[in-house]
């Protein structure tokens, strides 16, 4: 069963090593720019919610959630972004692929989205050719709203 925590400093080496694998490394061109952003997650990022996926204890994935308002990011078709909130996510440890562990940790995500924010709607934007991540979005009850965004209706 996964469980997500509060990602710590202490995650940031683990969280190097996933972002330079063979698996992840495509789907996140800028490492650094991820890694400067957890570096400063207590500062500039601090409107940023950071999370550690586990699996019985050990580290497997990590994902995020934001407000869309606080990024300057633009979320077309959705206009106003008010109570828009976006996510990050990815299956760091290469073993823990195809094991249904990316569904049970973006169930947690939305589910601690809903505690914890006043969002609406969550939009993500995979890589189109990142087919894992876009059939994991459709099988967690997203869908797919014009230039390919993935929307989840939360009201």
């Amino acid at each position: 069963m996964v469980t997500l925590r509060p990602m710590t400093m202490e995650d940031l080496p683990l969280f190097r090593k996933w972002l330079a694998s063979d698996h992840v490394r495509p789907w996140y061109e800028h490492p650094q720019a991820w890694i400067d952003e957890i570096e400063d997650k207590d500062g500039s990022f601090s409107w940023i919610s950071h999370f550690i996926a586990l699996e019985n204890k050990s580290p497997i994935g990590f994902c995020q959630f934001y407000d869309c308002a606080n990024s300057g990011e633009t979320w077309d078709p959705f206009d106003p972004l008010d109570r828009t909130y976006s996510i990050d996510y990815l299956i760091g440890e290469k073993a823990a692929l195809g094991k249904g562990y990316g569904k049970q940790m973006m169930n947690c995500l939305v589910e601690i989205i809903r505690e914890q924010t006043d969002a609406r709607r969550i939009v993500v934007c995979p890589e189109k050719d990142n087919h894992n991540s876009c059939g994991l979005l459709r099988a967690c009850g997203f869908r797919l709203e014009g230039s390919g965004v993935y929307c989840m209706e939360l009201d």
